[in-house]
């Protein structure tokens, strides 16, 4: 699964209230721009990873040691996860950068994910092709910026929620396309106010408060379909369940 949108679209609140609803443990992993060294980044992911497929521990470490290259060693931790069944979340992607040898890496660890390990890949602008060509088409979903903007009827929800009658609805999404962040500052809502609305049960479904098309795509049936994906705030979102740990050590990885 792709989340593709700018900040401030909802992209980590939508992935991570989806997630909590799924039956399978969730490794999150969210990049810092020092992780555009494969190495790094995969020592943090293989870390992630153990600690639901304990067969991961290190993996990609001894690999790297022994002298074996990125991409190879990459593929020998996703191979590690066989048996497995998880769902992987890489957030804050755009800090890897927009080229470069570590997409080559993440492209041949997705190419060779078990199919019971579904990705979902979250970032501010779309994913190299070094990812993509490793990648079969026809397994990927994706959700960018239209489908997570709020319609009229949410915005107004929205704004209800937070008390806020003088604000009208259809002029808060045309002013702002939708844009989640966007209609949140025009409610007058504060961070720890938009996480209430973001929890509202509608309809008798606890869904958050994410878009229609974005909820009706990250629904936990439609993930039965997506087998890998292309396309990651150090800290994991807390509504994420089974996450990684919200402090990574930073230490001399290559």
């Amino acid at each position: 699964m792709l989340v593709l949108a700018t900040a401030g679209a909802g992209k980590t609140t939508a992935v991570s209230q989806a997630t909590a609803r799924l039956p399978h443990p969730v490794a999150w992993l969210s990049a810092a721009a020092t992780d555009a060294r494969p190495g790094r980044l995969f020592a943090y992911l293989e870390e992630v990873l153990a600690r639901h497929a304990p067969a991961a521990h290190q993996v990609a470490t001894r690999a790297l040691r022994a002298g074996i290259q990125h991409a190879e060693s990459a593929g020998l931790l996703a191979e590690s996860l066989r048996g497995h069944t998880l769902v992987l979340v890489l957030d804050d992607l755009e800090r890897l950068g927009v080229s470069g040898e570590v997409w080559e890496t993440l492209g041949s660890f997705l190419h060779y994910l078990p199919r019971t390990v579904r990705t979902v890949l979250v970032s501010r602008r779309d994913i190299p092709p070094a990812v993509h060509r490793r990648l079969d088409p026809t397994s990927v979903a994706s959700l960018r910026e239209e489908d997570l903007a709020f319609t009229v009827e949410e915005a107004a929800e929205a704004l209800r929620l937070n008390d806020n009658a003088t604000t009208d609805p259809a002029q808060a999404v045309s002013a702002t396309g939708g844009w989640v962040t966007g209609v949140r500052r025009r409610c007058g809502a504060t961070l720890r106010s938009y996480s209430q609305v973001s929890s509202h049960s509608r309809s008798g479904v606890d869904w958050p408060m994410t878009p229609a098309p974005a909820r009706s795509r990250l629904r936990p049936s439609r993930w039965k379909t997506v087998r890998r994906t292309s396309a990651a705030s150090r800290e994991p979102p807390a509504s994420a369940v089974n996450t990684a740990p919200a402090y990574r050590p930073r230490g001399s990885l290559s």
